[in-house]
C-alpha cells in the first residue's frame, strides 16, 4: 500500500536554499486573524529563572491538589510547587510571552530561529501556548481593566 503524498508549492524549491512556509494574515478566515493577533503574556503569579549558560526556562508554580491529594499531604508533606524545565524552543517562545508581541510574531520568530526543526510552525506554536494557557501559566487575551482591583482614594 502506497502514502499519498500531497505536494505543496513551496516543496518544489531548490535544496540548497529554503523558502519561508507562507503564512499571510489575510488568507486565513477571519476567527484565525483574530487568534494570530492577541498577544499572550504570562502569569504574574508563576515564577521564572533563566539560566544563564544554556538560556532554557524553568517555570515555578504551585501544584493543584485534588481532595484525596489534600488528605495525604497532610502525612507525606509533599512538594508544594512544580518546577518544569522547557526546552529550546519552549524557552524562546516563553520569553517572547511578554504582552507586546502578538501570536503571528511570535510564529515569524520561531521560523527564523528554529527553521524546519518547528515545521509546520503555526501548528506547533499555538498547540504550544494552548497547553501553557489550559495550565494557566500564561493569559491569552484582552489586557484585563487596569482600574479593576483598585480603590479609590477616600476623601477627607
Amino acid at each position: 500500500m502506497s502514502k499519498v503524498v500531497k505536494r505543496m508549492p513551496w516543496d518544489d524549491a531548490p535544496s540548497g536554499k529554503r523558502t519561508p512556509t507562507p503564512m499571510r494574515i489575510h488568507d486565513l478566515p477571519d476567527e484565525q486573524q483574530y487568534l494570530l493577533l492577541l498577544k499572550p503574556r504570562r502569569n504574574p503569579n508563576v515564577f521564572w529563572e533563566e539560566d544563564e549558560e544554556t538560556g532554557f526556562v524553568t517555570l515555578i508554580y504551585p501544584k493543584n491538589l485534588s481532595s484525596f491529594e489534600r488528605t495525604l499531604a497532610t502525612v507525606f508533606k509533599p512538594v508544594m510547587e512544580l518546577r518544569r524545565p522547557l526546552d529550546s524552543p519552549g524557552s524562546f517562545i516563553w520569553l517572547m510571552c511578554d504582552g507586546d508581541n502578538n501570536i503571528a510574531t511570535i510564529c515569524t520568530a520561531v521560523d527564523q530561529a528554529f527553521k524546519e526543526t518547528m515545521e509546520p510552525v503555526l501548528k506547533r506554536v499555538v498547540g504550544y501556548l494552548e497547553i501553557l494557557a489550559k495550565r494557566g501559566l500564561i493569559i491569552v487575551g484582552d489586557d484585563p481593566d487596569e482600574d479593576e482591583g483598585q480603590g479609590r482614594e477616600e476623601e477627607a
